[in-house]
């Protein structure tokens, strides 16, 4: 099922089969952005596993990758929206949409819900009141939709707004959805459906699926007095008083859009205000906030950033000891210092953090700032996982795949994997398609296999669509088809996959599920390598009479215009364009 097979053998060499896919914690950390520790499971992967982690993204090639990376395991809606404000068509826009309705089934992740943890203000009047509406559901099948996308309120909502802020705030409605239709608006808030109490977005998916589609439901919700603009006017007076909570609550009605635009500056504002004012949950929304930025005076927001966590952690917020020993690991705001990541991964894990236990696994597992102990490793993944932690779960499917800090378990692998693929882990989806591809723990089974490989690629994982092209190419689980599988690659290097740019490379020039086209293989090469595929770079010397001379011109061409060849344009792979090709992947940046 090798996609590099054809025109070529198939050897032991053969890169990046599905098999053999790794992601290292040094690769993916350099990507992170910062997060509120609760507000993500860290994206690093750890090579713990006989399953294949998803391949590293192209650590410079494309903003929107980088964006996307370090927002992708968010735990919280408004995390997940930063990218879609940033790139509301973007590569990875479904997936995000996705999300953002699944994952208020995990643990709260913004502020705690325990308000000694926050500075002492008494609950704040009511500036709302309770209505009941009757919806008719939409939806295919047996399950209703609402067409609502929405984030749990926390403790700072319900100081900030009154005790009847208890429930999902509404900040998207899908157009003519149920819910448009039904007259919810912009801000209400979900107290209960059909008389049972909401409390998370998973709460609404459920009550609302399990009703069923055309079934008529009651929505109780909470609206404000009057209009939004009362309210926050409201708002700002106390916030303007130091009230940290109020000010809280204006930064995400503001990175909500409830006012018709989603405003960095006022979210920015309004989140510094409440960190000012003694706030660590606003320190750490703050610090994620000024860690996506993408302007000019982006080392100065990541250093502000690093200041703020570092102030939370040091007040003993666990939330912020995650993300700030992720700063430290990838060297963003700060220079790099992996005993300093790891110092903070541990104080997190010792203050009960599942994402800073799962990036202190991966820490002991590489031996990255800390000396190398699988087996503690494997412990703390456990105890990540069983806190709920999907990517712990994933990982510890791993370690029992490959034996590493506990005896080897290919079953138990499976049994993890699938615990991590219900929690919503991409990489638990797709790893559970590969166990099922390989028959590892499992009896070899393609439907499956294809079944969640296709899930994963729909979420937007880079290597799900690798794997879905590489079924389609093979015939494997699916009627083989080498366009659709030639499909499936372009989107997976559109995604910035460098093994599947290189894939595209080899249909375009030999016409598999494709048009020939020299001038795309070459570009298609090009991006391959300067993102750092070291099996295109050394392939393309090593058996360059297999390709056309016209695709060796025009990649000597392409390499010129890259600046990095000053020889002939003849078609032969000589020491020149060997030479071009090892400055070209010293770029380490790709695009299509």
């Amino acid at each position: 099922m090798n996609r590099y097979c054809a025109p070529f053998a198939c050897t032991a060499a053969s890169a990046a089969p599905l098999a053999r896919r790794r992601l290292t914690f040094a690769a993916t950390v350099l990507l992170l952005a910062l997060l509120p520790v609760s507000m993500c499971a860290p994206s690093a992967r750890a090579e713990t596993a006989g399953a294949p982690a998803s391949p590293a993204p192209v650590p410079t090639m494309d903003v929107e990758v980088i964006f996307w990376n370090s927002v992708k395991e968010s735990d919280d809606p408004a995390l997940l929206q930063t990218y879609l404000d940033r790139y509301p068509s973007g590569a990875f826009a479904p997936i995000a949409k996705l999300k953002i309705e699944r994952l208020d089934a995990q643990t709260p992740l913004t502020p705690s819900n325990n308000l000694a943890d926050e500075p002492g203000i008494s609950i704040g009047q009511s500036y709302g009141r309770q209505e009941v509406m009757r919806v008719t559901l939409g939806g295919s099948g047996s399950r209703g939709v609402l067409g609502v996308r929405g984030q749990t309120l926390d403790a700072f909502w319900q100081i900030a707004i009154g005790p009847e802020a208890k429930g999902v705030i509404v900040w998207e409605l899908v157009p003519g959805g149920a819910a448009a239709q039904g007259g919810l608006r912009l801000g209400d808030i979900i107290t209960r459906i059909e008389g049972h109490d909401v409390a998370t977005m998973a709460d609404v998916a459920r009550l609302i699926g399990h009703a069923g589609a055309g079934k008529e439901v009651a929505l109780q919700i909470w609206r404000p007095d009057g209009d939004y603009k009362t309210f926050v006017t409201r708002l700002t007076s106390r916030a303007n008083k130091q009230d940290a909570h109020a000010a809280l609550a204006l930064a995400n009605l503001y990175q909500f859009g409830i006012f018709g635009s989603k405003g960095v500056p006022e979210v920015l504002k309004w989140q510094r205000k409440a960190a000012e004012n003694g706030s660590t949950a606003a320190m750490v929304a703050l610090a994620a906030t000024l860690g996506a930025s993408q302007g000019s005076e982006k080392e100065k927001d990541l250093t502000e950033a690093l200041r703020w966590l570092r102030k939370a952690s040091e007040a003993g917020d666990r939330r912020a000891m995650y993300p700030l020993g992720a700063m430290y690991a990838s060297g963003r705001g700060t220079g790099k210092d992996e005993a300093e990541a790891a110092r903070w991964y541990r104080k997190g894990a010792d203050a009960g953090s599942p994402d800073a236990m799962a990036g202190l696994a991966l820490a002991q597992f590489n031996g990255t700032g800390v000396a190398k102990d699988e087996v503690a490793a494997a412990a703390l993944l456990r105890k990540a996982a069983d806190a709920g932690n999907a990517f712990a779960m994933t990982m510890l499917g791993s370690a029992y795949a490959e034996g590493r800090g506990i005896p080897k378990d290919e079953a138990e692998a499976v049994r993890w994997y699938r615990r991590a693929a219900d929690g919503g882990d991409n990489e638990g989806i797709y790893r559970l398609g590969w166990a099922f591809n390989n028959a590892r723990g499992v009896p070899k089974d393609d439907l499956q296999a294809m079944n969640n490989f296709r899930r994963a690629a729909d979420n937007g994982l880079a290597a799900g669509m690798v794997a879905v092209g590489d079924m389609h190419a093979g015939g494997l689980g699916t009627p083989k088809d080498d366009a659709e599988a030639t499909r499936w690659y372009r989107k997976a290097a559109d995604a910035g996959d460098t093994g599947a740019m290189y894939t595209m490379a080899i249909r375009s020039e030999f016409a598999l599920g494709a048009t020939k086209d020299t001038e795309a293989a070459a570009q298609w090469t090009i991006a391959s390598v300067k993102g750092g595929n070291d099996y295109a770079r050394t392939q393309l010397i090593a058996e360059a009479a297999k390709w056309s001379s016209d695709f060796r011109r025009a990649l000597q061409r392409k390499l010129k215009e890259e600046g990095h060849y000053a020889g002939d344009i003849d078609g032969r792979m000589g020491s020149g364009v060997k030479e071009a090709f090892d400055r070209l992947a010293k770029s380490r940046t790709a695009s299509p």
